[in-house]
């Protein structure tokens, strides 16, 4: 949505002439969540005819300049704003909608938030270059933080909700850190993923999992990357600096930190 809001063609969520831009920019980033790490790290794509990322980016930028900006614009419009619960039958119901939902089990059924930003499995980078160490995600914690991201309103209609699952992300991070439950963790994290336990553990020895007590400091507005606020900061500005975007983001309205400092 922000891509092609920020297209000097589109004016109030309308596109009065077709939106390059916006449409060439929302390729770019739609090619990152269509296909996995995995497919771009093992150049899969070659399999579909491309000799290079850039043959495959460039193709999908031709394909989406023949969309309607317009239509597009009113489908991500309706992913941003819609709620199952928003009808006579549930009432805001958040939770007891989606209790209704029944799937075959060869059939996988997951909630999106809004604004996600990766639609298939995470998978950090196996591979690396002889003689040089792999520097993971644990060894500096804040280097990159996976948040869950909602919209204000969103967040606002659900706001009890969130709060229990926050509670029972601190849980389930108990569960897998735990020694003692960890082979079991990792088990059924395979299983979601369809990967081989002893593949998944050494995918979770690259990570570093915060439960609530140390997501208090993490909210804690500092400049270094034990903040996320600091983290935010040098990644947004690393992208104004190469153009990715021209304008700073709006960081600290875009953070709310009370949910997990209200949590005991």
């Amino acid at each position: 949505m922000p891509c092609l809001r920020a297209d000097p063609n589109s004016r109030d969520d309308r596109c009065r002439d077709p939106p390059v831009l916006g449409l060439r920019a929302i390729a770019r980033v739609y090619a990152g969540w269509a296909y996995s790490h995995a497919f771009y790290r093992d150049a899969l794509y070659r399999e579909l005819g491309y000799a290079s990322p850039q043959a495959l980016l460039q193709a999908w930028k031709q394909d989406h300049l023949c969309l309607n900006a317009n239509d597009l614009m009113a489908m991500l419009m309706m992913w941003e704003h819609a709620d199952v619960a928003a009808n006579a039958q549930f009432e805001g119901d958040f939770a007891g909608a989606l209790a209704t939902i029944r799937a075959r089990r060869s059939h996988r059924c997951a909630q999106c938030h809004d604004h996600a930003h990766r639609l298939f499995q995470w998978q950090r980078h196996d591979r690396r270059a002889p003689g040089h160490q792999e520097h993971r995600g644990s060894h500096s914690p804040g280097l990159i933080y996976d948040v869950l991201s909602v919209s204000f309103a969103g967040l606002a209609a659900h706001r009890a909700d969130y709060i229990r699952l926050i509670r029972v992300w601190n849980h389930a991070v108990s569960y897998i850190n735990d020694p003692k439950t960890q082979e079991d963790a990792v088990q059924i994290m395979a299983a979601r993923v369809e990967l081989a336990p002893a593949q998944y553990q050494t995918l979770l020895a690259g990570t570093h999992l915060i439960d609530i007590a140390e997501g208090k400091k993490v909210f804690v507005k500092a400049a270094g990357l034990s903040s996320l606020y600091g983290s935010s900061r040098h990644a947004d500005d690393f992208k104004v600096r190469n153009a990715v975007y021209r304008q700073p983001q709006r960081i600290e309205s875009d953070i709310e930190p009370a949910l997990t400092a209200a949590q005991p």
